[in-house]
């Protein structure tokens, strides 16, 4: 199976309760790229997501 870059944007929606319906679908995604071992994560993405995260505080 090919493998899928994880954009930083879906990291954030799980973690965003603003839009249920968002978080729903990014926490669905994540399940399934868990499940089949598809999607990968750089270094980059994680760094935007913690940037991200701190600074929704």
């Amino acid at each position: 199976m090919p493998m899928a870059m994880i954009d930083t944007n879906v990291l954030v929606y799980m973690f965003d309760p603003r839009d249920v319906e968002r978080q729903e679908k990014a926490i669905s995604l994540l399940l399934k790229f868990e499940e089949t071992g598809a999607g990968c994560l750089s270094v980059q993405c994680l760094s935007e997501f913690v940037n991200a995260v701190l600074s929704m505080q």
